[in-house]
C-alpha cells in the first residue's frame, strides 16, 4: 500500500507539474489578448495523444491475440476425446484391488469404458533415458516419457492407432510388450516398429502398437516421445472412466455408492478431463482478463486526451472556421477537415504501435510450441476499433464547430 501511495503521489506531482509551470510562464498581457499557446505546446499535446493511442493499440492487439490463443488452446484437437471422461484417483486399497473395482464400475449404467494408468493424461512427466534399440548411436542419450496403463486404454481414451493393437487379455505375453507414439518411432528411426525388440529399464520388450501423437502435457511444449507399458499389480494410480453422453450425473451417483462400499475410509473425489485440461491454462485466462481491462483503461484515457485536444483545437480555430463559413465553406467539408486532422494522429499512432505489438506478441507466443497464427487481421481489428472510438470522440466537437453560427465566432471582430 505504501508503494501504491507513493506511485499515486509521484504520478500526481508529475502530471500536475507541467500545466502548473506552463500556466505560470504566461505573460498577463499575452493572455488577455487571447494568445494561449504556441507551436511547441501544440506539438507536445499531439505527441501525447499519439503516445496514448499507440499504447492503446498495443494493448488492444495483445488482448485480441491472448484471447485467440486461449480459444485455440481450449478447442485444439488433442488426439483424444476429453469430453465425458472422468479421472478418479485410486487411493487406499483400490490400486491393489483394481480388477474388482474395474468390474463393478463397468456394470454401472452409463459407463461405456474404463481403464487405468499411473497418472492422469494431462500430467505425464515421468521421463527415462534407459531405452535402447538396435542401431542406436552409443553417444545418443534418449529421453522418453513413460506410463503404465491397463487394458482398454486406447479404446477408453479414444486414441487413434497408426498400426498394431492395444494390450489384450487374450495375450499373456503383453506384460513384456509396449505401445509407443509416433514421436518415439521417429526418435528411434524404426521403419517397421511392430514386433521390434527394444530394451527398456534393462528389460527386453516388444512393440505391439503405435498410436498417433496426442497431447499429454501443456501446449507450451512439443509432443514428446511416449512409451506405454502394461501396469503391474498395484501400479496404477488413476482410473479413467468414459461416460455416455448426458449420463454423467447417474454415473457419479453410482460411483459414489460403489466407492463408499469398497473404499469407505477415503472421500470420493473425481475430476473432469476437460476441466483438468483447462486448469493448465489458468494463467493465460488471467492474462487475457488483465490485458482486456488495461486495454479498456488505455482507450478511455486516450479518448480523454483526444477529446481535450479536439476541444482545444476547435477553440483555437473558432475564428478561422467562422471566416471559412462566411466565404462559403460547407459544414460537411469543415467537419471532415477537423476530424481528419485529429484522426491523422491515430493513424500515426497505428504505424508506430503495430510493429511494437507484433514484436511483443510474437515474443509471448514463442512460449507455446503450438500457437494461433499471428495474422494481419488482428492488427486491422485493433486499428478499426481505435479509429471508430476516436471518431466517436471527436465527432461531436467537430460537428458543433462546423455548424456553429459564424456571427458568434466573428462578433469581436
Amino acid at each position: 500500500w505504501l508503494e501504491l501511495g507513493a506511485l499515486a503521489a509521484v504520478t500526481g506531482i508529475l502530471s500536475g507539474s507541467y500545466p502548473a509551470f506552463y500556466l505560470s510562464s504566461f505573460r498577463p498581457v499575452v493572455v488577455l489578448k487571447g494568445a494561449l499557446g504556441g507551436n511547441r505546446s501544440s506539438t507536445l499535446r499531439k505527441a501525447l495523444v499519439v503516445f496514448q493511442f499507440g499504447l492503446s493499440i498495443v494493448l488492444i492487439t495483445g488482448a485480441l491475440i491472448v484471447s485467440r490463443q486461449v480459444n485455440y488452446i481450449l478447442n485444439k484437437d488433442l488426439g483424444y476425446d476429453r469430453e465425458n471422461l472422468l479421472y478418479v484417483p485410486l487411493n487406499g486399497p483400490l490400486s491393489d484391488h483394481y480388477a474388482a473395482f474395474h468390474t463393478s464400475v463397468l456394470a454401472l449404467p452409463g459407463v461405456s469404458g474404463m481403464t487405468a494408468m499411473t497418472d492422469d493424461p494431462t500430467h505425464l512427466n515421468n521421463t527415462s533415458g534407459d531405452l535402447n534399440w538396435e542401431g542406436k548411436d552409443p553417444k545418443f542419450v534418449p529421453s522418453i516419457t513413460q506410463a503404465a496403463v491397463g487394458y482398454d486404454f486406447i479404446r477408453t481414451m479414444k486414441l487413434q492407432l497408426a498400426e498394431g493393437r492395444d494390450f489384450s487379455r487374450a495375450m499373456p505375453t503383453d506384460s513384456a510388450a509396449v505401445i509407443v507414439n509416433e514421436s518415439a518411432v521417429t526418435m528411434m528411426g524404426l521403419k517397421h516398429p511392430i514386433g521390434q525388440r527394444i530394451s527398456f529399464w534393462n528389460q527386453p520388450v516388444r512393440i505391439i502398437g503405435v498410436v498417433h501423437d496426442f497431447h499429454f502435457q501443456s501446449l507450451h511444449d512439443p509432443i514428446r516421445p511416449l512409451l506405454l507399458r502394461f501396469a503391474a499389480q498395484g501400479e496404477v494410480g488413476t482410473a479413467l472412466v468414459r461416460v455416455e453422453a448426458a449420463k454423467t450425473r447417474a454415473v457419479l451417483d453410482g460411483l459414489g455408492k460403489l466407492w463408499r462400499t469398497m473404499n469407505p475410509k477415503f472421500p470420493f473425489v473425481y475430476q473432469f478431463s476437460d476441466l483438468e485440461y483447462a486448469k493448465l491454462y489458468k494463467s493465460e485466462g488471467v492474462v487475457g482478463v488483465l490485458s482486456t481491462v488495461f486495454a479498456l483503461l488505455a482507450i478511455v484515457i486516450s479518448c480523454l486526451g483526444l477529446l481535450g485536444l479536439s476541444m482545444f483545437t476547435v477553440e483555437q480555430r473558432t475564428k478561422e472556421i467562422g471566416i471559412r463559413k462566411v466565404l462559403g465553406a460547407r459544414a460537411t467539408r469543415l467537419y471532415a477537415r477537423l476530424s481528419l486532422e485529429l484522426l491523422g494522429l491515430v493513424g500515426i499512432a497505428f504505424l508506430i504501435a503495430a510493429p511494437l505489438g507484433w514484436f511483443f506478441m510474437q515474443h509471448w507466443l514463442a512460449g507455446y510450441a503450438y500457437q494461433t497464427p499471428l495474422g494481419v487481421g488482428v492488427f486491422l481489428w485493433s486499428a478499426a476499433m481505435t479509429l471508430i472510438t476516436a471518431l466517436a470522440t471527436v465527432s461531436y466537437q467537430s460537428w458543433k464547430a462546423a455548424n456553429g453560427n459564424p456571427v458568434d465566432a466573428l462578433r469581436s471582430e
